[in-house]
């Protein structure tokens, strides 16, 4: 995250979105509550930069920990189940500074249920940070941009008009729309 922050080579280091699905989001959404906010004093250049992305992409993400038995996981020395439980519970760890949110999930998700992302918005609500949730009726874990299911599919669609309200697409430096936006079909050339 800090090395991409950097301002060079045309990426607005105030607009960095991470995008993660299933357990990838489960690493975005704790990126959303476990950064640190960079040191202008170090000597590391990298180091200098905070970590703290400026907006999510959960998509049927897995967040939630506190539903597992404590004999399903691991627990690192020094640490009870319940402290390391929360501590990678993502919905655990949302505060009034974790970056704005965009959640899908499909509500017959097998895999990941739904409750994930119902608790990660709940908690976004709870600490006043802006987040816009979808949830589909049907649709199989692991759709990704979901080109076999055209209902789900608007996810991008909609994620694009999200990050547009921001500011995020139109008001970039060079005032050019992103090349992945093109390929998703949003913006014509």
């Amino acid at each position: 995250m800090c090395a991409v922050a950097q301002p060079s080579g045309g990426v607005a280091p105030e607009r960095i979105a991470t995008c993660g699905f299933s357990a990838g989001g489960h690493l975005v959404g704790l990126l959303g509550g476990h950064f640190d906010e960079g040191d202008p004093q170090a000597g590391d250049p990298v180091e200098r930069f905070s970590s703290r992305p400026d907006a999510l992409i959960l998509c049927y993400a897995w967040l939630s920990a506190m539903d597992m038995e404590p004999n399903d996981i691991r627990v690192p020395p020094g640490d009870t189940s319940e402290e390391f439980l929360k501590r990678i519970s993502a919905e655990r760890n949302v505060s009034d500074k974790t970056p704005p949110a965009f959640l899908w999930h499909t509500s017959d998700d097998k895999r990941v249920p739904v409750k994930h992302s119902l608790l990660f918005a709940e908690a976004l609500r709870e600490h006043g940070v802006p987040f816009e949730l979808h949830v589909y009726q049907q649709g199989r874990h692991g759709l990704g941009l979901a080109h076999e299911n055209p209902h789900v599919a608007s996810w991008a669609s909609l994620c694009c008009e999200w990050l547009d309200g921001m500011g995020w697409i139109h008001a970039s430096r060079s005032n050019q729309p992103s090349s992945w936006m093109r390929a998703l079909g949003r913006i014509e050339e």
